[in-house]
């Protein structure tokens, strides 16, 4: 399970304008009350959930953990292989 995940779900839900109601909903969750708890700290997310929650709020993964620390610093172009000296 993961904790504080809901604080950070809950600020960029905010900020785009999403409601508890369809998070929930396409979380998985019957009632919106389930996803309200989750954001005020009263109940944890399970960790099969957390791609769902991303895709509901637009986000990815790494931006719901990291949020705008999260940065690409490397292009596949960068990326060393096997070959590569």
């Amino acid at each position: 399970m993961i904790s504080n995940i809901g604080v950070v779900a809950r600020d960029i839900r905010i900020k785009k304008g999403i409601t508890q109601a369809y998070v929930s909903n396409k979380i998985g969750y019957k009632h919106s009350s389930s996803y309200n708890d989750i954001e005020a700290g009263r109940r944890q997310l399970k960790a099969d959930k957390v791609p769902a929650l991303a895709e509901a709020l637009g986000v990815t993964v790494d931006e719901l953990f990291f949020g705008d620390k999260y940065r690409v610093t490397r292009t596949l172009g960068e990326v060393p292989t096997k070959n590569s000296k």
